[in-house]
């Protein structure tokens, strides 16, 4: 069984051969191939050849494309800020307001160089992968894009104090998030995986969610022609799933390593995958025994879900971490399968 057999299985609750496991390592290849982050992050033959080392190194079923959605704020106009250690930041939005967003027009799903450069590694990684391994997209969902082309704080004063420009831009959104989407699972993905954060009461009021939010993210899922990942982009899920369950093409979530899997599975039922379990923005304070005991821990705790994938949450696992350190994640999976190194 390889790996995107795996995956493919657990999403359907069938038997597998062994646990499936994932780090969010879209940054950690370029400390394996020692490339820039610029070229990192700009080149997307340069990032695949850094998804290829991962996997090779660590033996992960599921690989992601850049996680780097600030990317996608350059191709509305904006300035970004670029790091030595970490992907790159906003500096400037492209626009001051709601009003000023909503006379620009949206460029096609691959009509600017950072929106070819996603849509690449993805047709590039699938092809590398060659069916061997789950690849999953990533990207804003309509109701966060729009923090990215004014920023988070005038996107957040919009929604609560200009209520029609807040609905016109979240159509706006609407149109090139779904051609986005559709346009990743075109080049390869086998899902797509979306933050929803302004959908998230732990960040706005439920009422506003629940009266203009929630229903441009659930006509946007409707408009995905593939499975979809609800990832929780930093905030906790679990305590608002009575909310944020049953979108139109979610077959997963990715929880915060503060929700506890086991109650994000009686608020779900038994149908969607759960991926979670790790901190991985803490993995480079851990050493390998350490890890490895916690993996055993979370894979003990979920050993009767046939639907759930050990996964590190949070960003990007940080260039710091060692690779022996990492290396203990897939050791600890081949021990609880019984399997030899």
């Amino acid at each position: 069984m390889n790996s995107l057999q795996r995956v493919l299985a657990i999403l359907k609750g069938e038997p597998v051969d062994r646990p499936a496991f994932t780090l969010l390592l879209s940054l950690y290849g370029a400390r394996l191939t020692g490339a820039s982050l610029r070229d990192h992050y700009s080149d997307p033959r340069v990032y695949v050849e850094g998804q290829c080392a991962v996997r090779e190194a660590f033996g992960i079923d599921l690989l992601f494309s850049p996680f780097a959605l600030p990317l996608m704020a350059e191709a509305f106009g904006g300035t970004l800020q670029h790091h030595a250690t970490q992907p790159p930041t906003l500096a400037r939005p492209a626009c001051a307001s709601a009003r000023e967003a909503l006379v620009m027009a949206m460029p096609e799903p691959d009509g600017q160089p950072a929106l070819r450069y996603l849509l690449d590694s993805v047709g590039l990684l699938s092809k590398r992968l060659a069916g061997e391994a789950a690849l999953v997209g990533m990207m804003p969902s309509p109701v966060d894009l729009p923090a990215m082309l004014l920023g988070a704080e005038t996107w957040m004063e919009t929604l609560l104090f200009d209520q029609p420009a807040a609905l016109a831009l979240l159509e706006q959104c609407d149109g090139f998030c779904a051609a986005f989407g559709n346009a990743m699972l075109a080049e390869g993905a086998t899902m797509v995986a979306f933050t929803a954060n302004f959908a998230n009461p732990d960040m706005m009021p439920r009422k506003h969610i629940e009266a203009f939010v929630l229903p441009a993210l659930q006509a946007w899922t409707a408009k995905i022609k593939g499975p979809l990942v609800f990832h929780h982009g930093g905030y906790r899920l679990v305590p608002h799933l009575d909310l944020l369950k049953d979108l139109p093409q979610v077959v997963a979530y990715v929880l915060d390593v503060r929700d506890s899997l086991l109650e994000g599975r009686r608020h779900l039922g038994n149908a969607p995958l759960l991926l979670g379990g790790l901190d991985g923005s803490a993995l480079e304070t851990f050493n390998p025994e350490t890890l490895k005991q916690r993996c055993h821990e979370v894979l003990r705790a979920q050993k009767s879900d046939p639907r759930f994938l050990l996964a590190s949450g949070c960003a990007d696992i940080p260039l710091a971490t060692t690779p022996e350190t990492l290396s203990a994640v897939r050791a600890a999976v081949l021990e609880v399968a019984g399997v030899a190194l």
